[in-house]
């Protein structure tokens, strides 16, 4: 099923372009990842186009010697400029910072992430918890739970200590104005 996932995600051009600008800029241990993945998925299976709905692209990425909150800005500036033809917000963010905004957002402690992989495996959801990167010209997925909820359009929590039952149905929500036949597990 990986194999499948990534031929259906290499025939959105948007997201080509961008994988291969982030690995020319020679950004850090990046990923784009979460929802832009699942989406293109959740498109093809519905035969309507890769990107429709897509309104974000989020980046992770690891960069140890640069902690500054302005280099997550320099690159949302840079990809907003050198994209400007395409209509998508870019959410990147340094995880070895993240932590300190998502403390915010949870209101409690959040353990400092270890590496991106560990960054995507505690988002809110198991669709969510995917991530590609380009390496040497060839792409590489993270899947941590696998893709088969994303093929089954499948919602599945996933529950730690920092997610609540409130964020999940948030997205849950947004993701039910945009999409048909989800299957949700409750929280």
């Amino acid at each position: 099923m990986e194999e499948r996932f990534i031929e259906i995600i290499k025939k959105n051009e948007d997201l080509m372009k961008i994988l291969d600008y982030l690995e020319e800029q020679g950004i850090p241990h990046f990923f784009i990842c979460t929802g832009c993945l699942n989406q293109t998925i959740w498109n093809y299976l519905d035969q309507k186009p890769l990107n429709n709905h897509i309104l974000d692209i989020d980046i992770l990425f690891d960069d140890k010697e640069d902690l500054r909150e302005e280099k997550e800005k320099e690159l949302i500036e840079k990809l907003s400029n050198h994209f400007k033809s395409m209509s998508y917000e870019f959410d990147c963010h340094n995880i070895r910072i993240m932590d300190t905004w998502k403390e915010k957002i949870v209101k409690k402690e959040v353990k400092p992430f270890l590496n991106v992989e560990d960054a995507i495996k505690r988002v809110y959801a198991t669709i969510q918890a995917i991530g590609i990167t380009k390496k040497n010209g060839k792409i590489l997925l993270y899947a941590p739970y696998g893709v088969e909820d994303i093929f089954n359009k499948t919602i599945r929590p996933i529950k730690n200590e920092e997610n609540t039952k409130e964020q999940y149905e948030k997205k849950v929500n947004g993701w039910k104005k945009r999409f048909s036949n989800l299957n949700v597990i409750e929280w």
